[in-house]
């Protein structure tokens, strides 16, 4: 876990939400101003419990990303779950993850299906035959970490609107 080390947007810091993939880019990520949880193996439902403590909390941000789907797919209908959770003024920002399939199509299913509330970074096609990764073609090298830092930059900007 990471908090923000620079404020970045007005109120609470927008949460990026990962599982393994994300942790070399986790410190970089709160760099930019993103508070950042990420952890190896996590699954998406977690992601769901996670908004859901922090809102009842009254400690849930405008925005949170959520880099989940490569241990597992994401279960169907949890994606609106999680934007139910947010409450009506949430954003969810879904990232991609590298390998292709269910999770991938589920997210940029709901990013056309719920285009306000939703919106997707398409890492997997962003990032397709780069250099960035380690072995597995999954987790990303350090370098990969900066680009991927870079990328979800704009995520940011969803708190300010």
């Amino acid at each position: 876990r990471h908090g923000p080390r620079r404020k970045a947007v007005p109120g609470r810091a927008p949460l990026f939400i990962g599982d393994s993939t994300g942790i070399i880019a986790a410190p970089k990520l709160a760099g930019i101003g993103f508070r950042s949880d990420a952890r190896g193996c996590r699954q998406y439902t977690e992601a769901i419990g996670m908004v859901s403590r922090l809102r009842r909390a009254h400690r849930l941000p405008r925005v949170v990303v959520v880099a989940l789907g490569v241990n597992g797919p994401i279960p169907p209908g949890a994606i609106g779950r999680t934007v139910r959770a947010m409450g009506s003024r949430g954003k969810l920002v879904l990232v991609t993850p590298r390998r292709q399939g269910t999770s991938r199509r589920r997210m940029l299913a709901a990013g056309r299906r719920l285009s306000r509330r939703v919106k997707v970074f398409d890492w997997a096609r962003y990032s397709a035959g780069k250099p960035w990764f380690a072995g597995d073609g999954i987790h990303v090298s350090h370098f990969g970490a900066k680009k991927y830092t870079r990328y979800l930059r704009p995520a940011l900007q969803l708190a300010r609107r």
